[in-house]
């Protein structure tokens, strides 16, 4: 779970610093905005570890 937490973090901060941009037509996102949809979706989209019964 600790690793899926940190390739979610990585992802957002790459993403929110490196300058990317998701447009679709005159609507634009970027910046905080598109770090904070990349990390919801990527919540949604990794999968979750189970946890193991003694």
């Amino acid at each position: 779970n600790e690793t899926r937490n940190v390739i979610i973090t990585s992802v957002m901060l790459t993403m929110g610093l490196g300058g990317a941009v998701l447009s679709s037509g005159s609507f634009a996102i970027s910046g905080i905005g598109l770090s904070a949809v990349i990390g919801v979706v990527l919540n949604l989209v990794l999968p979750k570890t189970k946890k193991k019964e003694a």
